[in-house]
């Protein structure tokens, strides 16, 4: 599918399905195992940039971590996948819980079969619904330019509404050579509004190195 943009698999309402259109393979692994590019290490160019279409089916309704672990299976057998786990010191954003504590609510919600968060009915609005701190970190993991660690040690699930002000001429510019200046708003709003604090730093991070993968004859 020569210039259309690549698509990012996610689990689809029922259940019953996790879809990959148009996606390569690194941006699968991404999201089957809820990591950035920079925590998956020897990927064969083919495996960047070359998309595929993938449409995993489960025989019953099944939670999202059900799903996620159905279509590891499958990139393993399509694929051939095999990597290892390490753990390095990289630059990470370090996620835990300020000082006054978390505004974040428990849910009571049943398990959406869906995406846990997204975008709201207003503008900056995102909507979490029975989102754990990992979907949290994976959700913002596209903002910043590093892994976010969850270091909260909340656990269980939570409903939450976060909202970004719209950009304004009168806010000043940071200084360029200032980490966080791109995030300040979603950085500010995490605290303000959750309860939660992102602070970038060097951190051991587990990563993925790959060993093994295969590139199929047909999509």
């Amino acid at each position: 599918m020569p210039g259309a943009p690549y698509g990012l698999p996610k689990p689809m309402p029922g259940g019953q399905r996790y879809l990959a259109t148009n996606s390569p393979v690194m941006v699968m692994m991404m999201s089957a195992y809820r990591l950035t590019d920079s925590q998956i290490l020897g990927a064969p160019n083919w495996m960047v940039y070359d998309p595929w279409d993938v449409d995993a089916k489960a025989e019953h309704p099944s939670t999202l971590p059900q799903l996620q672990e159905m279509f590891q299976t499958l990139l393993a057998d399509r694929f051939k996948l095999r990597f290892h786990r390490e753990t390095k010191a990289i630059g990470a954003y370090i996620l835990s819980v300020e000082k006054s504590g978390s505004k974040l609510k428990r849910s009571d919600a049943k398990d959406p079969f869906d995406d846990p968060i997204k975008p709201g009915n207003r503008p900056g609005q995102r909507v979490g619904t029975r989102a754990s701190m990992l979907d949290l970190c994976w959700y913002f993991n596209f903002t910043f330019d590093a892994p976010i660690v969850n270091q909260t040690g909340l656990d269980g699930f939570y409903d939450f509404t976060l909202t970004l002000p719209a950009p304004s001429p009168e806010t000043p510019v940071p200084a360029p050579d200032t980490l966080d200046h791109r995030n300040a708003d979603l950085i500010t709003a995490l605290r303000e509004q959750l309860g939660l604090k992102l602070e970038y730093r060097k951190a051991p991070v587990e990563v993925f190195v790959i060993d093994h993968v295969e590139r199929p004859a047909d999509n």
